[in-house]
C-alpha cells in the first residue's frame, strides 16, 4: 500500500510561521507529509559549515574587536554542524521507520552573543565584547541591505532570527547514537590558525 520512494526536506517552519519563507515552506511540508510516500522533514537550527557563507559571517563577527550585536545577541539558537546534519539525512534515508518530522538542533540553546563568544574562544581570542544595536535600527537597515547582491541580511531573515530556533536534540541523538557536537567543537585546533585567518579577512 502506498508508494516506497522516500523523501527528506529541510524546514523551519511551524504553526507560529509567520514570513514569506516560513509560510511557503510550511505548505510545501504538509503537502509533501500527505503524500503517499516515506518522508522526514529536517529542522535545522542555525548550521555551522565550516566553508559556508552564514558561518564564515558568524566567525568573522565572533573576530571583531568589539562585534555589533542586533539586540545585544539576545536571540536563542541551537548551533548543529554540518556532518551531523548530513549523518542525520543518510540515518533517515536508510532508516525503514525514519521520524516524519526531526529537529537537527546541537545540544545547547544559547543566546546568539554566547555561540558568537563560543566561536571567538575556539579561535583563541578570548572573550568576546558586544555592543547593542536597537533592534529597529537593525530592522530599518536590513530594509537597505536586502537591495545589496549576496547579503545575507535582509527583513525575513531578522525576523527569523528575533524568532529564535532551539528545540530538544534527544531525537538526532537517538537517530545519530550519539549526542550531536556541541558549538565548543566546531573549530578544531588543529584548524584554528587558518579559520582564524580566513574570518578576520572577512570569510
Amino acid at each position: 500500500p502506498g508508494l516506497v520512494h522516500r523523501a527528506i526536506r529541510r524546514a523551519e517552519a511551524d504553526d507560529a510561521a509567520a514570513g514569506r519563507y516560513h509560510l511557503s515552506k510550511r505548505a510545501a511540508d504538509r503537502h509533501l507529509l500527505a503524500l503517499p510516500l516515506q518522508a522526514t522533514v529536517v529542522q535545522p537550527s542555525v548550521v555551522f559549515a565550516p566553508q559556508g557563507a552564514s558561518a564564515g559571517m558568524f566567525l568573522m563577527l565572533a573576530t571583531l574587536p568589539l562585534a555589533a550585536l542586533p539586540g545585544g545577541g539576545v536571540q536563542k539558537v541551537a548551533p548543529v554542524h554540518l556532518d551531523d546534519v548530513i549523518e542525520a539525512i543518510v540515518r533517515a534515508l536508510e532508516s525503514d521507520a525514519p521520524p516524519r518530522m526531526l529537529a537537527v538542533v546541537g545540544p545547547e540553546c544559547m543566546s546568539l552573543r554566547d555561540y558568537l563568544d563560543t566561536l571567538r574562544r575556539g579561535l583563541a581570542l578570548g572573550p568576546l565584547r558586544a555592543v547593542p544595536v536597537p533592534m529597529p535600527l537593525v530592522r530599518w537597515s536590513a530594509r537597505l541591505m536586502q537591495h545589496v547582491p549576496g547579503s545575507l541580511v535582509e527583513p525575513e531573515t531578522i525576523a527569523m532570527l528575533e524568532r529564535g530556533n532551539c528545540a530538544p536534540a534527544d531525537s538526532l541523538a537517538a537517530l545519530l547514537g550519539r549526542p550531536p557536537r556541541a558549538a565548543n567543537t566546531f573549530v578544531p585546533s588543529r584548524a584554528r590558525a587558518m579559520t582564524r585567518r580566513h574570518a578576520e579577512l572577512g570569510g
